[in-house]
């Protein structure tokens, strides 16, 4: 399922990437482009309409985006998917909770989190980067 996070009526010329003020990924990824964005983008069409992510991941070129730059943005893993709205959504919420887990951080609140199945998308979205960031065998 494609779903549209940003969308402008007009379609006016701009920048279509800010290196300078640009969001950093919240997650670390297999095959993150983000120590390759300044390489790639040469590589991007000088001028197009709206840009299309069917594989988001951790986001580097989608955060790259100037923030006006119509796209839509996708990826199979629906708790991912569900992070990045919580992270539009809810980020105050979402922050408080990483801070308590923050307090807990051990190997064993990591496989006690890792065990749990959370019931709200802010839960899910806290474990989702929590053990992404600390996983013991991980990136």
């Amino acid at each position: 399922m494609i779903r549209e996070v940003i969308s402008m009526a007009d379609s006016k010329k701009f920048e279509h990437f800010s290196l300078d003020f640009r969001a950093r990924p919240v997650l670390k990824w297999a095959g993150g482009k983000s120590q390759l964005i300044s390489q790639l983008i040469p590589h991007f069409p000088k001028n197009f309409n709206r840009y299309i992510e069917p594989f988001l991941g951790a986001g580097a070129i989608f955060f790259a985006l100037n923030p006006k730059c119509p796209a839509i943005i996708n990826d199979a893993n629906p708790e991912l998917y569900e992070l990045y709205l919580v992270l539009r959504d809810h980020p105050q919420p979402l922050t408080k909770l990483l801070d308590r887990y923050q307090k807990k951080y051990s190997e064993t609140f990591y496989y006690e989190l890792r065990a749990l199945k959370p019931k709200t998308p802010i839960e899910r979205a806290a474990r989702f980067i929590f053990l992404n960031k600390t996983g013991f065998n991980g990136l």
